[in-house]
């Protein structure tokens, strides 16, 4: 579990999902209600149980799934705000149909898995 202060909340996600979003999005600006929006969904990832316990932050074993979230709402806004070239949103899914873009988004993110070598 983080210690709670901001910065660790800024290191931990919002940094790591902003540019993750970058690079799918290449958008032509990143502004402040996109990481408004970042902190929104970090802090909407919580589950009942973690409220339980009194997290402020999800745990960390659940980082792939909360940045995906994260990712998804960053990714929204961006588009709401017109920041994201034509070329680019032709290569997204369409965004009206349920469950879409997080699929998009799942596909797109790194998987780490490790082959031996010998």
């Amino acid at each position: 579990m983080l210690c709670g202060c901001i910065c660790c909340v800024v290191h931990f996600c919002i940094i790591p999902c902003s540019l993750w979003c970058a690079s799918l999005l290449c958008p032509m600006h990143c502004s402040d209600k996109m990481i408004y929006e970042a902190a929104i969904a970090l802090s909407q990832s919580l589950t009942s149980e973690e409220r339980q316990r009194g997290q402020i932050f999800p745990s960390v074993n659940r980082i792939r799934e909360v940045s995906k979230q994260v990712a998804c709402a960053v990714i929204l806004q961006a588009v709401e705000e017109g920041q994201v070239h034509e070329t680019t949103l032709d290569r997204m899914p369409r965004l009206s149909t349920p469950g879409a873009l997080s699929a998009y988004v799942h596909r797109k993110m790194y998987d780490p898995v490790y082959v031996p070598i010998v």
